[in-house]
C-alpha cells in the first residue's frame, strides 16, 4: 500500500477512502452483528456502529484512534495471528476480511476515520454539472442532458470517447429489443425512418 492510496483488486485505487462506499458495507457484513446498533447483542460493550461508540477510551486504549491506524484496537484485531483475538472470530461464521478490506481500514482510520450518515437520511443535493469544451468530440453540440455532461466528464479518465450518435434503425433495434424483446418488422423500421 502507498501512502494515501489503498492498493484494491485489479490494481484500481480510491484516492480517498468513502465510509458509506467503503467502509459501511465491511462493518456491516462482519462486525455489526456484535458490535452494532443494539444494545442487548452488543459485545465487550464495544460499538462500532457510531464516531462516538468506536473512538471512546476503553480503559487506555480505543477500538478506532482517528489519524492512528498502528494505535487502533481494530487493526490488531483484523491483523492478529493470534485465534483468540482475531477479529471477527472463527465461531461467529465470519469471514476474516481479505488484504484489500484491511488495506482499506487502515486507510479509512488513517485519513480520521470518519463516519457518514446513511445515503437514505441525507438530503439529496443537486451537483453542478460540469461545464466542458467539445470541439473535439463526435458530438459537437455538446451533451443532450446533463447526465450526458457528467458521463463525457469521465471518459477521459478512461481512455474513452462517446460514440457518434446511431442511426435510426440502430435505435428502433435497440428500443424494440430492450423493450420487448424482438427486433423490429420491416414495416415498423421504415415507418420509424421516415417519420421526422
Amino acid at each position: 500500500m502507498t501512502a494515501g492510496v489503498a492498493v484494491l483488486t485489479g490494481g484500481s485505487a480510491w484516492a480517498e477512502v468513502d465510509y458509506a462506499r467503503d467502509i459501511r458495507p465491511i462493518l456491516s457484513n462482519r462486525c455489526f452483528a456484535c458490535h452494532g446498533f443494539d444494545d442487548k447483542t452488543r459485545e465487550a460493550d464495544l460499538g462500532l456502529h457510531t464516531f462516538a461508540a468506536a473512538t471512546r477510551d476503553l480503559g487506555g486504549y480505543r477500538a478506532v484512534e482517528p489519524g492512528k491506524p498502528d494505535a487502533s484496537e481494530v487493526m490488531h484485531r483484523l491483523t492478529t495471528h493470534d485465534a483468540d483475538e482475531k477479529m471477527p472470530p472463527a465461531s461467529s461464521n465470519k469471514k476474516a476480511l481479505s488484504p484489500q478490506e484491511v488495506a482499506l481500514v487502515r486507510q479509512w482510520i488513517a485519513e480520521g476515520a470518519k463516519y457518514q450518515e446513511h445515503w437514505a437520511f441525507v438530503p439529496p443535493v443537486k451537483p453542478k454539472v460540469p461545464e466542458m469544451a467539445f470541439a473535439d468530440l463526435p458530438l459537437k453540440e455538446g451533451p443532450a442532458t446533463e447526465i450526458d455532461a457528467f458521463i463525457r466528464q469521465r471518459l477521459p479518465e478512461h481512455g474513452l470517447r462517446p460514440s457518434a450518435e446511431a442511426d435510426r434503425a440502430t435505435l428502433l433495434r435497440r428500443v424494440s429489443l430492450d423493450l420487448i424483446g424482438m427486433v423490429p418488422t420491416p414495416a415498423e423500421l421504415t415507418a420509424f425512418e421516415k417519420d421526422a
